[in-house]
């Protein structure tokens, strides 16, 4: 992946977040990485996935936000891509009250171990965006079926 999938040719302003606009924070024994976007206004990090996800898996993910309060009219983007395909986009509308996204992700095509699992946050104005967890999502056990 050479580029970040969620660049845009809209002319939109691009100003990249960097290590001294997150942290890691402990919230009630769960760690969060902490975006705060006061000086910038866009972020994609990307890990490597610990392991491959075929066509009917799914991700699990937890981000929340406190009250998104700055650049009245505007929106805030959230995304998750796995390599260069954009498998999950939301909007948040800016203002809004603070909230907690439980989104589930449906894959629809295999990804090997080692692909670059990348989250994203495209926002205006000053916020603070959590990313509690990103996980594959435990099969359903069927009635009747030996576990």
């Amino acid at each position: 992946m050479e580029m970040d999938p969620f660049a845009q040719a809209d002319g939109q302003t691009i100003m990249p977040c960097d290590a001294s606009n997150t942290e890691i924070e402990d919230i009630d024994g769960r760690h969060s990485w902490t975006l705060e976007t006061g000086t910038c206004n866009w972020a994609t990090v990307q890990q490597r996935l610990p392991a491959a996800l075929q066509p009917g898996d799914e991700l699990s993910m937890e981000v929340f936000w406190f009250s998104q309060t700055s650049f009245l009219g505007g929106v805030a983007h959230v995304g998750l891509a796995l390599d260069d395909d954009v498998v999950f986009t939301t909007d948040v509308p800016i203002p809004s009250e603070g909230d907690l996204l439980n989104a589930v992700v449906p894959i629809e095509a295999a990804y090997p171990a080692g692909t670059n699992i990348c989250f994203h946050i495209g926002n205006h104005g000053s916020n603070t965006w959590n990313l509690l967890d990103i996980r594959k999502r435990a099969a359903p056990v069927c009635e009747g079926q030996p576990q």
